[in-house]
């Protein structure tokens, strides 16, 4: 694991090597203005209005309204996890914006190309493991910092809601 499971002191020189790695001359002559969201596809957990089993989790209880609240705006939404990785470093290569629920599919903006403007939703006691790669790839990174709508065990998780105006506000 090129951060050894702790991102936030991931060293620069691995970062560099893991991009240089994967980035080829034919990925900067792309358009770089995708707008992405990465949708983390959780909301079918809380179907049952089942919020306290699912404290110690970290979803976006309103993905689905944020999700289309973006494609209004020409965002493309995005699932990591259905794309083979090269094309994962395309996208975030070529990207302009990313909004992002705090996990591990964000390692992937290590790829993104200096200024590109990420917009991190979190839990507000969370890391800033993100906030430091962003720094050291120089990317324009905003936090929105959310307390979980039921109490939770554990700061990297909860039942978060984004309100679309706080969004709004970063975009």
């Amino acid at each position: 694991h090129p951060s050894n499971h702790y991102p936030a002191k991931v060293p620069k020189w691995n970062l560099n090597y893991i991009k240089k790695s994967f980035i080829n001359e034919d990925y900067s002559k792309k358009n770089k203005n995708f707008k992405i969201y990465i949708d983390r596809d959780q909301d079918k957990i809380l179907q049952n209005n089942n919020l306290e089993k699912y404290k110690n989790h970290r979803i976006l209880i309103n993905n689905q309204e944020i999700k289309k609240f973006l494609l209004n705006l020409d965002f493309k939404i995005i699932k990591p996890e259905n794309l083979n990785l090269k094309d994962q470093v395309k996208l975030f290569n070529n990207a302009k914006i990313i909004v992002s629920l705090y996990g591990a599919a964000m390692y992937m903006i290590n790829f993104c190309r200096k200024n590109t403007k990420i917009i991190e939703i979190k839990p507000y006691k969370s890391g800033n493991d993100f906030l430091r790669i962003s720094n050291l790839n120089g990317l324009v990174h905003s936090q929105i910092k959310l307390k979980p709508v039921v109490k939770t065990n554990n700061n990297q998780q909860g039942l978060l809601m984004c309100p679309i105006s706080t969004l709004e506000k970063y975009l």
